[in-house]
């Protein structure tokens, strides 16, 4: 550190951006960027100064983002286009950012800071690929879900598509672009419109869940037990990549979330299963496209 100058050690400070939920991006692209800022003080204004650092510390996280996401040669052809339409706006594709440390450097002149970017990274894609500047993921799924009520069928009724949820976001999170079936079974039918829509994978999940016991040790606890399975197909294809069932029991004093919890946990389990399979499944397309 320059002579003169003072290091500030800042708190967790997280702020939050305007983001669009949309497909997230490839699997590769980190959405947490590590970036330093600079910005000059210019006559003694060390306020403006840590203005020009801050900016110029989260355009250099999502200048990061985007050289992950398009070719060089493409940024450099469009690199006006970049600027209008996401640079320009970079405070729209920020998440969150934590300032690690600032402080003004005297001897030089000029505020620096150092931050840690949450970049949202799904809707940088959404946009790029919307200005033609990424190509098309093998990565569009069709989720069909089948949820039995088991026994109390009115509980089941507060209950509408948790497992499809669950899919849907952790899907999401991984790059794949979700759409719903329109019939959960059977399962020659899914896969036919799997074909129709012209996706890359079909997954076919059924999930119901039933109460054990109405009360635990003579608590006021709901022991409920979810059990859900979830098959992986490849487009076209009859034979499934994978097929996985999970169990899974939670204690609750509600009735209700108990079920909604016991069919979240199964949820989750399903989708850590399949996942690696589904991006190795995409990684294997993509490499066969490009050779």
């Amino acid at each position: 550190m320059a002579s003169g100058g003072r290091l500030r050690v800042r708190p967790w400070l997280g702020v939050l951006a305007a983001v669009l939920l949309l497909a997230s991006p490839g699997l590769a692209v980190p959405a947490v960027q590590t970036v330093e800022g600079v910005g000059a003080i210019v006559r003694r204004d060390e306020a403006a100064a840590r203005r020009r650092a801050l900016e110029g510390a989260l355009r250099e996280a999502l200048e990061r983002v985007v050289a992950e996401l398009v070719p060089p040669e493409v940024q450099l052809a469009r690199r006006q286009t970049l600027e209008r339409e996401l640079f320009a706006s970079t405070l729209r594709y920020i998440r969150s950012y934590r300032i690690l440390w600032e402080y003004p450097d005297v001897g030089q002149k000029v505020y620096r800071m150092g931050l840690e970017v949450e970049v949202a990274v799904a809707d940088v894609t959404a946009r790029l690929t919307a200005l033609g500047l990424t190509q098309r993921q093998r990565g569009r799924v069709l989720l069909a879900v089948r949820e039995a009520p088991g026994e109390g069928g009115g509980l089941a009724a507060a209950l509408p598509g948790v497992v499809a949820s669950v899919l849907r976001s952790a899907l999401g999170e991984q790059g794949f672009e979700v759409t719903a079936a329109t019939e959960a079974l059977p399962e020659a039918r899914v896969l036919q419109e799997g074909q129709e829509k012209g996706v890359d994978f079909v997954l076919l999940s059924q999930a119901e869940a039933h109460e054990l016991q109405s009360q635990v040790a003579g608590l006021a606890l709901h022991a409920v037990q979810a059990t859900a399975t979830l098959a992986v197909f490849a487009a076209g294809a009859t034979q499934a990549l994978a097929r996985e069932q999970v169990e899974t029991t939670v204690l609750h004093g509600d009735a209700v979330l108990a079920r909604r919890q016991a069919l979240e946990k199964a949820a989750r389990q399903l989708a850590a299963r399949v996942l690696p399979v589904l991006q190795a499944a995409r990684q294997a397309a993509e490499s066969g496209q490009d050779s």
